[in-house]
């Protein structure tokens, strides 16, 4: 049975306690997205160098890495968290505790796409729209006619449309993850403070179609 979930215990972390941690060298990074779409095995690619398609329910796996970003060494804390919907409580309590967030989808699943749409929207309610993240397009390897419609199109259309950074990567295919979480941690170091510059919405709309082309809408 999770905890009970009462307002007090959502409480984001504070200003303060966010420069606190940056100015002792520390930072949590939250990998979030719908089940099965390689959330762990971006971490497993990433950390151990290594690639299994079995597949294991995560319940919330804590991972520790330093990051090296522009002569800095910032020591992270990953938090793998579930993608089932049982088990919501563990995303909230990413959502309020994590400093930068990776969203990641499938090429398989239009529906792992509109998942991440959501999750960027609640951080936003939550957090604050100055929240630093990057979203990764999951799976690359397998096969395009495998892939959901217009889906490569939004390696072209997410940076203008929502105005985060996107990455293209495999786990199978053995592609080089520090480059996610070295962008991530960059984004906070130096864009933390700054608003979320103005969507463009010949970008926008162009990632609306391609849900409402399979009646998925945000």
């Amino acid at each position: 049975m999770e905890p009970s979930t009462s307002s007090t215990m959502f409480k984001p972390n504070s200003p303060t306690t966010q420069k606190r941690k940056l100015k002792e060298g520390r930072m949590t990074v939250a990998v979030m997205g719908r089940a099965c779409v390689g959330k762990t095995a971006i971490l497993n690619q990433y950390i151990h160098k290594m690639f299994s398609d079995r597949y294991v329910v995560t319940v919330g796996d804590k991972h520790e890495k330093v990051v090296n970003v522009d002569g800095r060494q910032i020591e992270v804390e990953i938090m793998d968290t579930p993608g089932g919907y049982c088990f919501e409580y563990g995303r909230r309590q990413a959502v309020i505790n994590a400093d930068v967030f990776v969203l990641v989808y499938s090429v398989e699943e239009i529906l792992s796409f509109q998942r991440v749409l959501e999750l960027r929207e609640s951080i936003f309610e939550k957090r604050g729209k100055q929240m630093p993240m990057v979203i990764v397009q999951m799976k690359t390897d397998i096969r395009k006619d495998k892939w959901f419609k217009d889906c490569e199109s939004l390696h072209g259309l997410i940076p203008d449309g929502l105005q985060h950074p996107h990455f293209q990567v495999s786990a199978q295919g053995g592609s080089d993850m520090s480059v996610i979480f070295e962008e991530v941690v960059r984004l906070k170091l130096s864009d933390a403070k700054q608003p979320v510059k103005e969507r463009r919405c010949s970008s926008l709309e162009r990632i609306q179609r391609v849900l409402k082309g399979q009646q998925i809408w945000f």
